[in-house]
């Protein structure tokens, strides 16, 4: 289910080239896997920083454009181009973070 939810997310992506929309959505997505496989109070509370650090904690290999994506995308415009190599680039990294916890 989670692969599934991933794979619907990179394809509108690559459709829309929306960055905020895909960050929100993994972010969602990793926090649903994180309460699934580390429970509601390892995780439930985690927000900006100290969420990407449970991530890299757990396996993520976020590079600081990754963390500051899952942190703050939704909330700051960026332009096209930035979105599609950033995007590429935090979908890779979210794939491996999925494969490693589930």
């Amino acid at each position: 289910e989670a692969f599934q939810a991933f794979g619907t997310l990179r394809q509108t992506f690559f459709f829309d080239g929306d960055i905020s929309a895909l960050a929100g959505g993994l972010s969602v997505l990793m926090r649903r896997v994180a309460l699934h496989r580390f429970g509601r109070e390892k995780t439930a509370g985690l927000n900006g920083r100290l969420w990407t650090d449970f991530l890299k904690q757990t396996g993520a290999d976020l590079s600081e454009q990754n963390e500051q994506l899952l942190a703050f995308q939704a909330y700051a415009p960026s332009s096209f181009e930035q979105n599609r190599v950033g995007g590429k680039d935090l979908l890779r990294c979210v794939q491996r973070w999925l494969e490693r916890n589930l």
